[in-house]
């Protein structure tokens, strides 16, 4: 348990890194294949063509170490979700304990 917990803590420290990486259009196409957007639909709303969208959702797959978009989609909310939960753990402990809690 205590290497599973290891692991996720390098995974996260890897993700925020590889994230602070990204281009501003890089971060672009992620906003928008995170809503799941198609290629096409990238390209019509940034106003580039469909291969500048691959060639930068080729880069975040390569940043990101994965082998496609799902993965990709699921490696950056998976960061996500564990940093929101991160930032509530101070709040969560509170109300654990009795001290958050309203009567």
């Amino acid at each position: 348990m205590a290497q599973d917990q290891n692991y996720d803590l390098e995974m996260q420290e890897y993700v925020r890194a590889a994230l602070e990486t990204l281009t501003p259009r890089e971060q672009d196409v992620l906003a928008h294949l995170l809503e799941g957007r198609t290629n096409c639909e990238i390209a019509r709303a940034l106003h580039i063509s469909p291969k500048t969208v691959d060639i930068h959702r080729s880069n975040l797959l390569a940043k990101l170490s994965v082998r496609n978009t799902l993965a990709l989609v699921i490696r950056v909310l998976s960061y996500r979700f564990a940093a929101s939960l991160k930032a509530l753990e101070p709040a969560l402990k509170r109300v654990e304990h009795g001290h958050g809690a309203r009567s």
